[in-house]
């Protein structure tokens, strides 16, 4: 499990989280919910050992994240940051290949490059393999970085759990690669029991594809539960002070969001 206790982080005399507890299973899929600037993203640092908290401790597989040396924390947690650099000058597959290379000590494998291009299957991006990474639009890119991140953690590693922690994984991408992407993470999470922290803006995809979800406002923890206990009016209006109606989805019976003026 990765666990976050007590979180606090400030910048200057900016609060940017106050106190937050979470957690995430593997096999489950948590979703970060909240208005611009609540601290999703700065959460997800946290997670990934990116930042050092003021106060708190991360603990991944029961040990203090800081404690894991970084290419063995390489090796079971994946990131996929809102900003992610470029690699200039190579292309979709290569790219995805970056993955593997926490696991070998030379140069990969043909065996890391067969993950790579699964990877890249999974996520829809297996017919831009030879393409220059900068030549592609933006949700190609955000595909192929997805699959980087699922390189990374394919396999398993000394029997450790895995997670991924995706800032904004649907950003760039339309309404159907959306829903192929996330039902992807969703099927990898399940299928090899790794747990997922992404950060989403979607309240309605959120309540179709997570597990559970965290509300933050203000970097303080408003709500966690499942989709019915957090997605209610009371809480959509006290975070994002917007009205709502929660209705049942036709499909999957989860709450459908609509928004008011």
């Amino acid at each position: 499990m990765l666990s976050a206790v007590n979180i606090s982080v400030r910048i200057g005399a900016n609060k940017i989280l106050q106190h937050v507890d979470m957690e995430v299973r593997p096999g489950e899929i948590v979703a970060l919910l909240g208005e611009n600037g609540a601290g999703k993203s700065t959460l997800l640092k946290v997670l990934a050992g990116d930042l050092r908290p003021d106060s708190g401790v991360v603990r991944m597989n029961g040990r203090p994240l800081y404690l894991w040396p970084m290419r063995d924390r390489a090796r079971i947690r994946a990131v996929l940051p809102q900003d992610h650099p470029l690699p200039v000058g190579f292309s979709a597959a290569e790219t995805a290949l970056f993955g593997r290379y926490p696991h070998t000590d030379a140069y990969p494998g043909p065996g890391d490059e067969q993950i790579a291009r699964a990877a890249l299957a999974i996520t829809g991006a297996e017919h831009l393999a030879d393409r220059s990474i900068t030549t592609l639009s933006g949700g190609e890119r955000a595909r192929v970085l997805l699959a980087k991140t699922f390189a990374q953690i394919w396999t398993s590693w000394q029997g450790e759990s895995r997670y991924l922690l995706l800032d904004e994984p649907t950003a760039s991408l339309d309404p159907a690669q959306q829903h192929h992407i996330l039902k992807a993470i969703r099927d990898f999470s399940r299928n090899e029991a790794v747990g997922v922290c992404a950060v989403l803006h979607d309240l309605n995809l959120a309540s179709q594809y997570a597990d559970r979800l965290v509300l933050i406002k203000d970097g303080v923890r408003l709500a966690i539960g499942e989709a019915r206990e957090v997605l209610t009016e009371a809480h959509l209006e006290a975070c994002f002070g917007v009205g709502t109606i929660i209705m049942p989805h036709p499909r999957h019976g989860g709450p459908l969001v609509v928004t008011t003026a």
